[in-house]
């Protein structure tokens, strides 16, 4: 979104006014850039997240989840903090942030989806074999009853 005003910006132009694009070139420069207080991020109506500073909220609406990152502490987002002691504050400032952008925005997708789903998929039961693509080792593994390396 960034990329089109840095753009305009190293060609000499200001972006339209009615985009709220910022210039990234100070921090291509390395001077100093404050950036952007939070950001929204959004995966069709399956996620919404926001960003702001080292915290990280993911919202799953579709089943009803929400994970909480320090993504400073966990760049690989492998621990949520949700339910982490002494989070209640953290999560419920994240998700003001995350309704306000979503506001400014214009996305209407809500906290919960009106049907919620199941978080895990049960396969038990469905059929399942190896494609002819994966490697013998693979199918050796995962697909032990069906030859193995075909």
């Amino acid at each position: 979104h960034d990329v089109f005003a840095t753009v305009c910006a190293l060609a000499g132009a200001a972006p339209p006014p009615d985009t709220d694009a910022i210039d990234l070139g100070p921090a291509l420069r390395g001077e100093p850039f404050a950036g952007r207080p939070a950001v929204l991020l959004a995966y069709r109506g399956s996620q919404r997240a926001v960003r702001a500073g080292d915290d990280k909220l993911l919202r799953f609406p579709e089943i009803a989840r929400t994970l909480l990152f320090d993504v400073a502490a966990d760049p690989c987002e492998l621990h949520d903090l949700s339910d982490a002691p002494g989070s209640a504050a953290k999560l419920a400032r994240l998700r003001a942030l995350l309704e306000e952008e979503q506001r400014a925005c214009g996305d209407e997708r809500p906290w919960t989806a009106p049907a919620v789903r199941p978080a895990a998929a049960d396969y038990t039961g469905n059929p399942r074999s190896p494609d002819r693509w994966q490697p013998a080792w693979i199918r050796a593994k995962y697909f032990p009853n069906e030859g193995g390396a075909r």
